[in-house]
């Protein structure tokens, strides 16, 4: 385990990671990332998720302050698109078709 980081510095560096994004998004200009978020954790397997807020970070829960993040997938409705799709390749559809609430145990 000499070679493997604690979750706590995982965690320090996917923050200072999303600071540094934050900054050349603030930036702005052609190439400007749009804005990320920490949205999940799994600590056994010590990892942390940044995610596009724009297609995963939904609605601010009016009771608790946080986000509700949609990073996971919806896979019957992920299959049911793609069936679609192949039926009629003109129907087209983007990850915000699929994505499924985040459950409140992997919530950073």
């Amino acid at each position: 385990m000499t070679n493997t980081p604690w979750h706590h510095e995982v965690v320090a560096l996917t923050q200072k990671l999303q600071e540094e994004l934050a900054k050349i998004t603030a930036a702005g200009g052609p190439d400007a990332p749009p804005l990320y978020g920490l949205a999940c954790e799994h600590k056994h397997s010590c990892s942390v998720l940044l995610a596009r807020v724009d297609q995963f970070g939904g609605e601010i829960d009016p009771v608790t302050g946080r986000r509700k993040w949609k990073t996971w997938i919806d896979y019957p409705k992920f299959h049911e698109l793609a069936a679609r799709h192949v039926e009629d390749p003109t129907f087209k559809f983007a990850v915000e078709d699929y994505v499924a609430e985040t459950p409140s145990w992997a919530l950073f």
